[in-house]
């Protein structure tokens, strides 16, 4: 008499487009990444939270290392996307830092700028360095582009005011997060843009 064997059948994960996926992976890692760290996650936990193996996730990203470049280009595109939409000649400085603000909660920036894990790891990703002084540079030449004759007569002023501006928001912002309330945003930006003001009208006499 032959008997039959009972199948398991494994229950699959319906197929999605190969972006959406991806994006499902990469939405799954930050998660884990703000909970638990860069280095305490594993390609496995962000698989699992997706519902898949890690061969399904291997088939999208390389390593870890990719996923979490992945994440930076992501997140950074979308905030100078905004800044780049939102920036314009005329604008004053209070304003130009309200639009810094606005694109990094767009972007969802906060994260990689806050966590320090996440920053010694990615010095030793050259892709991520390098992809770093790009974003810079280009949100340089965007806030250049708007700074108008009075930030400085040659383009290469203009360029040098705003590599000013954007350094000050930034340690500002990382004082900010270090000290908490010892900082006051709202009054170190008026001040700085009382004292660059002051001083950009002296030069223009």
């Amino acid at each position: 008499m032959v008997t039959s064997k009972k199948t398991t059948k494994i229950r699959q994960s319906p197929k999605l487009p190969a972006e959406t996926r991806r994006q499902q992976f990469l939405d799954a890692a930050e998660v884990l990444f703000r909970k638990q760290g860069f280095r305490s996650t594993t390609t496995a936990d962000i698989a699992k939270k997706v519902g898949l193996t890690k061969g399904a996730l291997y088939f999208h990203f390389k390593s870890k290392r990719e996923i979490a470049f992945e994440l930076l280009k992501r997140a950074a595109g979308r905030a100078i996307a905004g800044l780049e939409a939102s920036i314009h000649p005329g604008m004053k400085l209070g304003e130009i830092f309200r639009a810094f603000t606005r694109a990094e909660a767009e972007g969802h920036l906060d994260y990689y700028q806050q966590s320090l894990d996440f920053r010694h790891q990615a010095q030793r990703m050259p892709e991520i360095v390098k992809f770093a002084k790009q974003s810079h540079s280009r949100v340089i030449d965007t806030l250049a582009c708007a700074l108008g004759p009075g930030y400085g007569r040659t383009s290469k002023q203009r360029q040098q005011a705003a590599i000013m501006i954007l350094s000050f928001y930034e340690g500002l912002m990382h004082m900010k997060r270090v000290g908490g309330k010892m900082v006051d945003v709202q009054s170190q930006i008026k001040l700085f843009e009382s004292l660059f003001e002051k001083t950009r009208m002296s030069r223009s006499k």
